[in-house]
């Protein structure tokens, strides 16, 4: 929703509400204090963490937000003479989690010589406060004017099936932590530690609205091999020749857009001499606008551009489209002017929305060639420190790798292979665990029959790709082909039982049963197969040729591939060698030993014929079975051949 451009809260300032107590002139009801709290920050507030960080009895506060400052500590300093108590639990470990959540806790405060009852507060201990937060695991309780402390009970969590466990401390002292250890019956100090936080107080200032942005990349994404204008004049230009590149989106109609095209020809010397090459593409026309490019050619003659200029195609401004989407949360269409600062290797360095600075630009040449922390530093709209920490940096890793992905799914969805190979193989150096690139790249390489990579992209996803018979069929292809038959068969099988109407997998599966020497699964799972698909070709031949040729008595049934070797050679009028060769092997496997050498005689004739010389030897090696009135026994390894998949009848 957010990259659409609607915000849950933005743009709301914090709010903070005062408990006016269970007075009757209150009936329940809270002040609002916002304004005097000083915490009604102009902030997109998302998280509050509770905690007595400076351990001088009070509360403060951890505020994360959407926008800058992502954090704000809010230190409560104000003066008071209200007592106060901690309490760190720390359960058994068996009953009970070390950390105690769960566990609920009520004091009770002594007031001698007063006639109302006692006072009780209750606190529950919670592994969560909020959205996205946990405050500290001390509870804390103010005790305005209390002194005394009549005891502490703790009602402790129990785990499933043990008893509950209740337990009362006494001997607590206000003004101080303790420690309250399940069983010990007592309470232990802990003492207060009260540090010197050296933070100094920052007052940073809400940017105006603008409608220019500039956007350092931090992921550097490659893009694709385009070349601007012809030859090696003075203004072509290309996205790998060493040299930056500025793309300009521009169009006539743009006051903007002139403004900024009269800049970069009055400063022309500044941007040759930086090295940096410009092409301004005009946009003109693309969208129906009524415009064309005659009016854009007209416009950069009357006022003398010098540098190159085309008219943008469609899938130019899609392209830098999707580059901006995978760099910049906020996924809207591109305005004009619109610019793109390509760097000497051909990577995406800066997205510049609105009118661009010439002194920005020349500024940002250089941006691609620091660390991945300092691309950071800089993409930060506003001033700050960076967080360095491994959590940090295993964020930031995945970011880059989820930015290379999302253009490599989109270079997919343009079909663009190569393009999406090398922005896969980019997703997977910085996350070699990322199991949708690993996906992703099991797929590209499908299409390019490189069973090898697949095999290993596809078992590096195999937990996302557990429930896909789709793609479980296509890892036993891969094994098939790399004549894994084990694995492949595993694969087969898992595909069939994911998805049991599958019948390419059964034609599969079959093959793989039947050369491993399981006749009677082959036999199985071909007939399976074809009662989805009885026109399946191959799955016919391969299952007649089981039953016509199978060492096992067991296997054979000579009438049943006689039938359907017939039907075969019907289908394609007998001048199909292969077939004829089938029904030469069923009629021998039914005693009709004249046919079958008649039979075998044409279709030797038609392979040589047709200058299948290989098929003609072995046919004519059964044909000499037939002449000595034997039927053929296959070996089981070579019953069949691999079938081809898309050949119904």
């Amino acid at each position: 929703m957010m990259r659409q451009g609607r915000s849950f809260s933005g743009r709301e300032r914090n709010c903070c509400f005062l408990n006016l107590g269970a007075t009757p002139a209150a009936v329940g009801n809270f002040a609002n204090m916002s304004a005097t709290s000083g915490l009604d920050y102009p902030d997109d507030g998302r998280a509050v963490a509770v905690v007595d960080w400076d351990h001088d009895g009070d509360q403060d506060l951890w505020i994360s937000n959407r926008n800058a400052p992502r954090l704000r500590l809010m230190m409560n300093t104000l003066p008071g003479n209200s007592h106060w108590i901690s309490f760190r639990l720390v359960g058994n470990g068996t009953t009970t989690n070390r950390d105690a959540i769960g566990a609920r806790v009520e004091l009770v405060l002594k007031t001698p010589h007063s006639p109302l009852p006692t006072p009780h507060s209750i606190k529950t201990l919670r592994s969560g406060e909020g959205f996205v937060a946990q405050s500290s695991k001390w509870l804390h309780f103010g005790l305005g004017s209390a002194e005394i402390i009549e005891k502490v009970i703790v009602r402790w969590p129990v785990s499933v099936g043990a008893n509950g466990a209740v337990e009362v401390f006494t001997g607590l002292a206000v003004d101080n932590r303790h420690r309250l250890i399940q069983g010990a019956g007592q309470p232990e100090p802990a003492p207060s530690r009260h540090r010197s936080i050296d933070l100094a107080p920052g007052q940073p200032q809400v940017p105006p609205a603008s409608r220019k942005a500039r956007v350092p990349t931090v992921t550097m994404m490659s893009m694709p091999d385009w070349e601007f204008g012809e030859g090696t004049g003075e203004n072509a230009a290309s996205t790998r020749d060493g040299r930056p590149l500025l793309i300009n989106l521009w169009a006539s109609w743009c006051s903007p857009c002139l403004q900024e095209l009269v800049e970069f020809r009055d400063r022309e010397g500044e941007i040759r001499a930086a090295g940096i090459k410009l092409v301004a593409a005009s946009v003109d026309g693309l969208e129906g606008d009524g415009t064309d490019s005659v009016a854009a050619t007209a416009l950069l003659k009357k006022i003398d551009f010098p540098f190159g200029v085309i008219t943008a195609s469609e899938n130019l401004v899609s392209t830098l489209q999707d580059y901006h989407d995978a760099s910049v949360g906020l996924q809207r269409p591109l305005p004009l002017p619109s610019s793109f600062l390509i760097d000497e290797d051909g990577r995406l360095a800066v997205i510049y929305k609105g009118p661009l600075r010439v002194d920005d630009l020349l500024a940002d040449i250089h941006h691609s060639k620091g660390t991945r922390t300092e691309r950071w530093r800089r993409s930060a709209p506003l001033e700050g420190r960076t967080i360095e920490h491994e959590v940090v940096a295993q964020t930031e890793t995945m970011l880059e790798a989820s930015a290379q992905f999302h253009l490599a799914s989109q270079a997919i969805e343009d079909d663009l292979d190569d393009v999406a190979l090398i922005h896969g193989r980019e997703a997977l150096r910085h996350n070699p665990d990322f199991g949708l690139a690993h996906r992703l790249l099991g797929d590209l390489y499908l299409r390019k029959n490189n069973w090898s990579d697949v095999a290993v992209h596809f078992e590096r996803a195999k937990s996302i790709i557990a429930s896909d018979p789709a793609r479980q069929y296509s890892l036993g292809l891969a094994y098939w082909h790399l004549n894994n038959l084990a694995e492949a068969q595993e694969h087969f099988a898992e595909a069939v039982r994911l998805a049991p109407d599958h019948p390419a997998a059964r034609f599969e599966l079959a093959l793989v049963h039947a050369q491993r020497g399981d006749a009677a699964a082959a036999v199985r799972e071909y007939r399976q197969a074809l009662q989805a698909r009885p026109g399946h070709v191959d799955g016919r031949n391969n299952l007649a040729w089981l039953l016509a040729t199978h060492p096992d008595d067991a296997i054979r049934d000579g009438q049943e591939a006689l039938k359907i070797a017939m039907r075969l050679v019907a289908q394609t009028s007998g001048q199909d060698a292969n077939y004829l060769d089938l029904l030469a092997a069923a009629q021998g496997e039914c005693g009709r030993f004249t046919e079958a050498v008649a039979t075998s005689r044409r279709a030797a004739e038609l392979a040589r014929t047709a200058g299948q010389w290989e098929l003609a030897a072995q046919i004519e090696t059964r044909l000499a079975f037939y002449e000595r009135n034997e039927p053929y026994r296959e070996r089981p390894e070579l019953v069949t051949a691999f079938p081809n998949h898309d050949n119904d009848e």
